[in-house]
């Protein structure tokens, strides 16, 4: 499966051999040079205000509607925007509302792909937050859905609207340094624990609970705060991986011009140190083998530098902690929210890219919307169901993964010197915060195999990854098969 985004033209092509010529653009209203599009905002936490607070700045956007299955997020929001806002605590009522062009979606990682499938269904226009999916399986229904309802569907991987990336990327896949050699994307943050506790929670007298779990298991709540901590929760979120990963694997994508996922994943990492709710692991380094032959490592790590320091640890020259490093055969470039610099091979700026870290994201989502132009989406629901995917990829290697020595782990890692360099960092990293590893010992997951069309794994370990490619929905909260 091509995760490859279709001009226009081939769109309607590929819709009309589908039977479906007359789902392109069904209900879309025709807007006036001066016409506003009214936005509905689903999810009101604190990545959907800063959204609401951005639309609210837009003169050609108008905040009709508000949704949250948290009735005080939604209210709050609610009196800041004014102006006759409606609130629906059940987002499908906004669904239904004929004066809703387009939602925006920031509700937790488990409601992304079915929202945004039935939100094209009703014949709105999706923002949908990264990661696009909480599984592998819901790509080909939210790529779909897209096609056939003919909206405009953009994901909020923002550095696709980077200037100063977008001005890198063009120099580098113009050989600027000559041909990449490899890619190292890293995210170094410390993040705390989410604490341990002994029975289950209460849920906020605010929030619908049956809502709020939607298509994942109406099961107790087991984490000490109710918003945000579900992140580090297989039913809900994706962890650290699906959180900043999506980023830096979007980031990988376009940098190198993949249209089509990795082959071959395998990772090792664990979560350490903390002994809490969380199931995810704080601490991941993953090697992706593709057809384009380009060596790929992408590194996520949440604990300090060292036992009781405050600082993140630091990799390639204690330059990288959020950055993708991309070495070239005459020099390298370092790449990161922001912009971008080049250097030559012996560490000297040759280049700087400013950027402003994807302010245009959402205003170009808008501009598509009122131009009724495929070409002008940012992020498409394609290219965030790659990255998407690549992170699924490394939790399945990890959830199948088995505790190994660090010399089991170099010898599973056995690449490129870049590879290798990666592996003696995450261990020397371990052995500054005094880990036992003979008692918290690395997770090592197994090469998995994953096949593009078919999206699945194949091969050793098959049966057991392919477990974690579907999520198991809950009535009447179901994904369909086709759409």
């Amino acid at each position: 499966m091509s995760f490859s985004n279709p001009s226009r033209r081939e769109f309607i092509r590929a819709a009309t051999a589908l039977g479906v010529g007359a789902m392109v653009a069904p209900h879309a209203r025709v807007f006036g040079a001066n016409e506003r599009v009214n936005v509905a905002v689903i999810g009101c936490g604190d990545k959907g205000g800063g959204h609401i607070k951005q639309l609210s700045g837009m003169n050609n956007v108008k905040i009709v509607a508000l949704s949250d299955a948290d009735s005080q997020h939604m209210n709050q929001h609610a009196e800041r925007v004014g102006g006759g806002v409606q609130t629906y605590q059940d987002f499908r009522r906004a669904l239904d509302s004929k004066d809703v062009d387009a939602v925006v979606i920031v509700a937790p990682n488990h409601w992304h792909a079915l929202m945004t499938v039935w939100a094209c269904q009703a014949g709105k226009h999706v923002y949908v937050e990264k990661p696009a999916t909480h599984s592998i399986w819901e790509c080909r229904r939210m790529i779909d859905a897209a096609k056939k309802s003919g909206r405009i569907v953009q994901v909020g991987t923002q550095h696709r609207s980077d200037p100063g990336i977008t001005a890198s990327v063009q120099d580098i896949q113009a050989g600027m340094l000559g041909k990449v050699l490899w890619v190292d994307s890293i995210h170094f943050g410390l993040r705390g624990s989410i604490g341990k506790v002994s029975a289950p929670m209460p849920v906020p007298s605010s929030v619908d609970y049956n809502l709020w779990a939607g298509p994942a298991p109406d099961a107790p709540v087991m984490r000490r705060r109710f918003h945000y901590d579900w992140h580090w929760q297989w039913p809900y979120g994706n962890g650290e991986i699906g959180n900043w990963g999506p980023h830096r694997a979007d980031d990988i994508c376009n940098i190198l011009g993949w249209t089509e996922a990795p082959t071959n994943v395998v990772m090792c990492g664990n979560r350490w140190m903390w002994h809490d709710d969380g199931q995810t692991p704080n601490m991941a380094l993953a090697y992706f083998t593709h057809p384009s032959g380009i060596p790929v490592t992408l590194q996520i790590r949440n604990l300090p530098a060292e036992k009781g320091s405050e600082r993140s640890p630091s990799y390639f020259s204690n330059r990288a902690r959020d950055v993708n490093i991309v070495m070239c055969e005459n020099g390298y470039f370092v790449v990161f929210r922001g912009g971008a610099r080049a250097y030559d091979k012996d560490g000297k700026q040759i280049k700087r890219y400013d950027g402003d870290g994807g302010q245009q994201h959402l205003p170009r989502f808008i501009d598509a919307i009122q131009n009724d132009d495929h070409s002008k989406i940012a992020a498409t629901i394609e290219q965030g169901c790659l990255s998407a995917t690549m992170c699924h990829m490394v939790n399945a290697s990890y959830r199948v993964g088995q505790a190994a020595s660090p010399e089991e782990v170099k010898e599973s890692f056995q690449q490129c010197d870049d590879v290798k360099n990666a592996i003696a960092s995450l261990v020397d990293n371990l052995h500054q915060l005094q880990i036992d590893l003979a008692r918290e010992p690395i997770i090592l997951g197994p090469q998995l195999t994953f096949d593009a069309n078919a999206q699945s794994f194949t091969g050793d370990h098959a049966d057991q990854a392919n477990q974690y490619l579907k999520d198991a929905y809950r009535e009447p909260f179901v994904m369909p098969e086709q759409v």
